[in-house]
């Protein structure tokens, strides 16, 4: 019996080997097309392709003009391109030619580019609407100022406008549903932009690196947010996450530097490894009900959040997740957690107090390390094992109460400086004191 299709293939791999055929398809039709109009006119051009474009350049005195054409779309371009090319080879005026290109429904992106031997050097990138989706290369990376993206496109798709860096706005459409991995990374001059609603998704590293941009607005319909989404926007003072999103992704926020608030709304059930690290201006925030797991780094260096309040519904904080937030004065551990991971408040040097829940039984590796300020706290009688520097040079600690008995805290597990430069002598156990060090 002979294998099928569907037996070699995975079906992302058919729909893969489908659409490239397809591609290869149209790239042979469009450039088949495109060379029988130029060729007919005789000036100087230089013709190109990229992935599923054709193209060509050519000069009008001064001025450059740049046509991309999507391969699909070339029978609807094929009986437009003749005027146009007419138009040029007549040396009518460029206003003129770009009237007429915006009369067809072009669309023309106007940026300042450099080329051998002009003075003054314009590029016009025109394509024709209709497209779908705005893909990586449909755009030349010195796009300037602001652009609007034609009705009807559905998806900005991966690295669309991946390093245009001279780009400050841009006006999406409400046809929008998708804005796709990389989709406006190192876009580094964007200083606003909206997100239509009817937009589900943010993709992963959609806006790294965009650092002049200061405010977002993110509509209800977006349910997810990826990984590294607003990675190192240093300028974004302020926004907020809809009702719709369940999940805060790994370093979505991290490097936000200028951040100052945040609103998690009720259906967060999880924050991500690292998901606001280094936002050091945020002030404060607000952790629902019904989230359950922080992750590891959380709130790294959030070294302005001045308190922490951990709802009960949060039964994990991952490793670090809250170290170096230096302004901090008092947390509130929620009584779902069993296990204070490693670092998870370390250097939190204006640490004064901080509750140990009754269900927690490890306090691991530097849990506490550098909480200079931390006065006395009080551990109990479920905890079995107290790591490594767990209290190291926890140097205001002067009181620490056990709820069990001498012989209870004789039986901890304690790790090699777990104390070391703490001033407290004795543990207040339930029935005496004792030596720290028993």
């Amino acid at each position: 019996m002979s294998q099928t299709d569907h037996d070699i293939f995975p079906e992302k791999e058919k729909e893969e080997a489908k659409r490239k055929k397809i591609a290869e398809i149209n790239a042979v039709t469009a450039n088949t097309v495109i060379k029988a109009i130029i060729d007919k006119y005789g000036f100087e051009n230089e013709h190109y392709q990229e992935d599923c474009v054709n193209g060509f350049r050519f000069r009008f005195g001064k001025h450059e003009i740049d046509i991309k054409l999507l391969n699909s779309l070339a029978m609807k371009w094929k009986d437009i391109l003749p005027k146009l090319l007419e138009l040029v080879s007549c040396r009518r005026f460029i206003s003129e030619i770009m009237d007429y290109i915006k009369e067809c429904n072009f669309t023309v992106i106007d940026c300042i580019s450099s080329f051998p031997n002009i003075d003054i050097s314009y590029q016009y990138v025109i394509y024709m609407n209709g497209i779908t989706e705005i893909y990586k290369g449909l755009f030349p990376c010195n796009i300037r100022g602001s652009i609007s993206i034609p009705d009807g496109v559905t998806v900005i798709g991966a690295g669309a406008f991946y390093d245009c860096s001279s780009l400050k706005s841009i006006s999406i459409p409400d046809s929008v549903i998708k804005i796709g991995e990389s989709a406006f990374s190192n876009c580094s001059s964007l200083e606003s932009i909206n997100i239509p609603e009817g937009v589900t998704e943010i993709g992963e590293i959609a806006f790294f690196g965009c650092s002049s941009l200061e405010s977002i607005n993110i509509p209800d319909s977006v349910t997810k947010i990826g990984k590294k989404a607003f990675f190192g926007c240093s300028s974004l003072k302020s926004i907020n996450i809809p009702d719709g999103v369940t999940e805060i992704s790994e370093i979505a926020f991290s490097d936000c530097a200028s951040l100052k608030s945040i609103n998690i709304p009720k259906g967060v059930t999880e924050i991500g490894n690292s998901a606001f690290f280094g936002c050091t201006l945020l002030e404060s925030i607000n952790i629902p009900d019904g989230v359950i797991e922080i992750g590891e780094g959380a709130f790294f260096e959030c070294s302005s959040l001045k308190s922490i309040s951990i709802p009960d519904s949060v039964t994990k904080i991952g490793k670090s997740a809250f170290s170096g937030c230096s302004s901090v004065q008092s947390i509130n551990i929620s009584n779902g957690v069993t296990v204070i991971r490693n670092g998870a408040f370390s250097d939190c040097s204006s640490l004064k107090s901080i509750n140990i829940p009754e269900r927690v039984t490890e306090i691991a590796i530097c849990a506490f390390y550098g909480c200079s300020s931390l006065e006395s706290i009080n551990i109990p009688d479920g905890v079995t094992e107290i790591g490594k520097r767990a209290f190291f040079v926890c140097s205001s600690l002067k009181s620490i109460t056990y709820s069990g008995t001498m012989e209870q805290w004789r039986m901890i597990s304690k790790g090699e400086q777990w104390n070391e430069g703490v001033p407290a002598k004795n543990v207040h156990c339930s029935d005496g004191d004792i030596s720290l060090n028993s």
